[in-house]
């Protein structure tokens, strides 16, 4: 099946954009593993709770009730890695958005916002060690 770009309306005037660069195995963007309706899935549930300077989200993609990986590092980089973490763009601030799996741990600005990772901590999505870690773009494993 042929990759293409395709705008979806995910909630009223709210455009998701599945970008092909995420999925064609470029090597220098990270890649999601997860189905392009797995992907909207984790938009939806990010979109509403925060948004950054109100064009920014960011997701995690849940299995049986438990974070779980939703893509990986892009082939570029010394060592490949699994990715348990999205970020949402709106970077045109015209309501159509994109997402990428996020690497913190290598990129500073993939570091999701101190009330962010306190959302997910209240939420129990994670340890509080393991969003010290996050915070800091330290290297851990689910």
């Amino acid at each position: 099946m042929a990759e293409f770009e395709a705008e979806i309306e995910v909630q009223l005037g709210i455009i998701y954009i599945h970008k092909t660069d995420h999925r064609n195995i470029n090597p220098n963007k990270s890649q999601w593993t997860i189905t392009r309706e797995a992907e909207r899935e984790c938009f939806n549930k990010a979109h509403p709770d925060w948004l950054d300077q109100e064009n920014y989200s960011w997701g995690l993609h849940f299995e049986n009730g438990k974070v779980t990986y939703l893509g990986i590092t892009k082939s570029s980089e010394p060592s490949k890695r699994e990715l348990f973490l999205a970020k949402f763009e709106d970077s045109s601030k015209n309501h159509k958005w994109h997402g990428y799996p996020a690497d913190p741990f290598r990129h500073n600005q993939d570091i999701p916002p101190e009330i962010i990772t306190g959302i997910w901590l209240k939420e129990s999505f994670f340890k509080a060690a393991e969003i010290r870690k996050l915070s800091r773009g330290q290297l851990w494993k689910l």
